[in-house]
């Protein structure tokens, strides 16, 4: 098959491709658009939505919690007013308060400058 032929079967595939595509693609779009429209599953998604408003509270205090411990902080995060957030930053980075202020770059790619003791 020579390239002309190629390129022309090729163009005629996708056109009558796109064509058939474009019908599929608002016949599942009409049928979503009337199952989304639904009264019943409005109705669902709105007990959802109400559902997920009142619970909200209660899994960020949780997720906080969990993420707090991981860390190592205990209750020390920020938004349980015990301590700063430089504080905060400081105890996860294993800095204390002036460090963090320190401009002094990192060169050996450890992460660690050279006046770092601790591991």
């Amino acid at each position: 098959m020579s390239k002309l032929s190629l390129v022309l079967v090729g163009g005629v595939g996708y056109v009558l491709g796109t064509r058939a595509g474009k019908d599929r693609y608002a016949e599942i779009k009409s049928r979503a658009t009337g199952l989304w429209q639904d009264p019943k599953v409005q109705e669902k998604k709105s007990q959802a939505t109400d559902l997920v408003k009142q619970k909200a509270p209660k899994v960020q205090e949780k997720v906080t919690d969990v993420a707090a411990k991981a860390t190592g902080n205990g209750k020390r995060a920020v938004g349980h007013g015990t301590e700063s957030e430089a504080s905060v930053a400081a105890s996860v980075s294993g800095t204390s308060d002036g460090d963090l202020d320190d401009p002094t770059p990192v060169a050996d790619g450890t992460g660690r400058r050279a006046d770092d003791t601790h591991v």
